[in-house]
């Protein structure tokens, strides 16, 4: 009889304390990731003290690296750094890795030399096959970086202008506010004309939804962030529009 109470009173104090333990590993995956990206942004000020001050284009022509990619430039001709600024080769032969360059043509490749600063410990890949598309388990394992940058476009498109990417200091009008670096959950992803939300810290399991709504119910879309002024923070994006601008932060600088 004891040897029940005994059990029963271990079970209850499990059922109590498992919560809390999951609470505090969620945490810690988060920290991890602030550190990375505090890292980052140390990489990313020396890069542009040996750049005129600039920060890395976020694609360039395989050809000529550093160059700007012209209009009509065919896909297989450029090297694209929004999935993978830093960090290390990736393990799968895909499509998609013929836009990313090897690790060792990487823009913070010389910077940010450990390449588990670009590892998020609570990468759960993406999955887009309920709409006809990949699956990955982890972006660090498949292209060998978690993270991405806030510079897309190419050429002189309006993304481009709009964006970080090959920007000097200067250029940001407010710097403490202004995205570089983030998590896939912090904003939607596109897979045969269709939304996904990708749910990673917080999430059990992480998981890919193609929900059109930012509810609350599937869980919260949570991602740190690095901003331009070099500080990380932990964002709750659950709720909000894809890419806006609000009070806290900013995607993009209006034209």
């Amino acid at each position: 009889m004891e040897a029940l109470v005994v059990i029963a009173v271990i079970g209850i104090l499990a059922a109590l304390l498992l919560p809390a333990l999951v609470r505090a590993r969620d945490r810690a995956k988060e920290t991890v990731c602030l550190g990375n990206f505090r890292q980052i942004g140390i990489g990313l000020k020396l890069y542009q003290g040996d750049n005129n001050d600039r920060y890395p284009l976020g694609a360039t022509l395989i050809s000529n690296p550093g160059a700007l990619v012209p209009r009509g430039t065919p896909q297989q001709q450029i090297w694209s750094f929004t999935a993978a600024l830093g960090g290390k080769d990736g393990k799968e032969p895909l499509p998609m890795q013929q836009m990313l360059p090897p690790a060792k043509a990487r823009p913070l490749n010389r910077y940010v030399t450990e390449p588990r600063s670009f590892q998020c410990p609570a990468d759960g890949g993406v999955d887009y096959r309920a709409n006809g598309g990949p699956q990955w388990d982890s972006l660090w394992e498949s292209f060998g970086c978690s993270y991405h940058y806030n510079a897309p476009g190419r050429g002189e498109d309006s993304l481009y202008r709009t964006r970080i990417s090959g920007k000097q200091d200067d250029w940001l009008s407010q710097p403490s506010r202004f995205i570089v670096l983030y998590e896939p959950p912090a904003n939607r992803h596109i897979w045969n004309n269709i939304g996904h939300y990708v749910y990673w810290h917080r999430s059990h399991p992480p998981k890919t939804l193609d929900n059109p709504r930012l509810g609350t119910a599937d869980g919260r879309l949570i991602s740190p962030i690095l901003f331009a002024d070099g500080h990380a923070e932990i964002v709750d994006f659950t709720g909000r529009a894809d890419e806006e601008n609000t009070s806290s932060f900013v995607w993009y600088q209006p034209e």
